[in-house]
């Protein structure tokens, strides 16, 4: 208690503006940037000032020269080559260096980053401190002004990060796509057909990646189509003239399902549009290069019980040049329906008739073809990825048409392409 006393007593003596009372000592003493006695006199240290500056002790403040901005006491720089840094995705961590030099005692030093995205690292060096901010996969939504700020001082430095510029041949390349309404999958083409991938199409799972079902160097898959009973992939390689199954539960598994000609024609051979029907049969076009009249036929295989083969196959119907079917093919109950090429319509066999679209979703000018159907337990966005950037496939809901969407680029299920 006589201690307290005798602190507080201390204190009683009035301290100069610019001092404070030190209750630890019971002495007044200037504060920070001043020096004096504390009681009597406190001036301005101008030792505080940055070589570059002037000192004002009239006015209690170290001045910046002219061009220069500041308090003259501090320098904070980032370490840049320019005020514009440029990047591409997938090209490494990004990482700024922050130096703040000069009376960095009472001084904190931070940088202020778009949506507060990256970790900052602080180093005590022997003339200041240094700040490192660092990314570790920068992001196009990471772009933006970056403010390294310390007391009444600040520099900054515009970060643009872009997306890697994509080979001409990989701007346009085209996607299949098949949806498994049993098992909420969405199941396409990839890496320019030389991979299938599927990803799941129930809103719950929206953040999983894409799985990888099959990747083969030497086949381009241009055609899928989905049994839902089984699971069942079945996929049109038209580099090496056969359709192969196989399921996404058994990745890397595949069966030749159908060889196409012989080893003599089999080059003459074009494959184009698979459909299937549940547990009956699939069906697909078959184009011969057979000069001087190419010749287009539809051809069925019934399926044996496990999916993996035929029990037998026949022609369909065979196509004049007039009624040259377009590449899109599907099942729906009993009937095949396909576009033709030159007319804007769809066909059906069994019972065979025209009727103008309408209830049908057809894409690249007719390239493709899918009924509105709904699935149970299938919701809006479905996400898959094309030309290295990632697209929303919006599945029709009830009534409502598709629609066309897109998905943000920085989205965590986007995958790459490959060219």
């Amino acid at each position: 208690a006589e201690a307290n006393a005798t602190q507080r007593a201390g204190c009683r003596v009035p301290c100069h503006n610019f001092g404070s009372c030190d209750e630890s000592s019971g002495r007044c003493r200037c504060r920070p940037g001043f020096k004096g006695n504390g009681y009597t006199y406190c001036d301005f240290d101008c030792s505080q000032c940055l070589q570059e500056a002037k000192c004002a002790p009239e006015l209690n403040k170290c001045i910046c020269p002219l061009g220069y901005t500041g308090d003259g006491r501090l320098s904070l720089r980032i370490e840049k080559d320019d005020d514009v840094l440029r990047m591409h995705e997938d090209s490494g961590p990004l990482e700024l260096y922050c130096k703040l030099t000069g009376d960095v005692s009472n001084a904190a030093v931070r940088w202020l980053t778009p949506s507060d995205v990256g970790h900052q690292t602080q180093t005590i060096m022997s003339d200041g401190k240094q700040v490192r901010l660092t990314i570790a996969e920068p992001k196009v939504s990471h772009s933006g002004r970056y403010v390294c700020q310390a007391g009444g001082v600040a520099d900054n430095i515009d970060v643009v990060i872009e997306r890697r510029p994509m080979a001409e041949n990989n701007k346009h390349q085209q996607v299949a796509l098949a949806l498994d309404c049993n098992a909420d999958r969405l199941i396409y083409t990839s890496n320019s057909g030389h991979a299938l991938r599927w990803g799941n199409a129930s809103a719950v799972q929206l953040e999983a990646k894409p799985t990888l079902v099959l990747e083969d160097a030497f086949s381009k898959f241009a055609w899928i189509a989905v049994d839902p009973t089984s699971g069942n992939i079945f996929a049109a390689d038209t580099e090496r003239k056969r359709i192969i199954v196989t399921h996404p539960d058994q990745p890397g598994r595949t069966y030749t399902f159908v060889q196409l000609g012989e080893d003599s024609n089999r080059d003459d051979i074009e494959i184009a549009g698979l459909a299937v029907h549940p547990r009956l049969s699939i069906c697909w076009f078959q184009r011969r290069n057979i000069a001087p009249y190419p010749r287009t036929e539809m051809r069925c295989a019934q399926l044996e019980p496990d999916g993996l083969s035929v029990r037998q196959g026949r022609l369909m119907k065979e196509f004049n040049p007039t009624e040259e079917p377009s590449n899109g093919l599907i099942q729906e109950d009993d009937a095949i329906l396909w576009t033709p090429l030159y007319k804007r319509m769809y066909r059906s066999l069994n019972p065979s008739k025209m009727v103008f679209v309408k209830g049908v979703c057809c894409s690249n000018g007719f390239q493709s073809i899918t009924v509105h159907k709904m699935c149970r337990n299938s919701y809006t966005n479905t996400c898959s990825f094309d030309n290295g950037r990632c697209r929303f496939f919006c599945m029709p809901g009830g009534l409502t048409s598709a629609q066309s969407c897109k998905c943000p680029d920085d989205q965590p299920t986007c995958v790459p392409e490959l060219s």
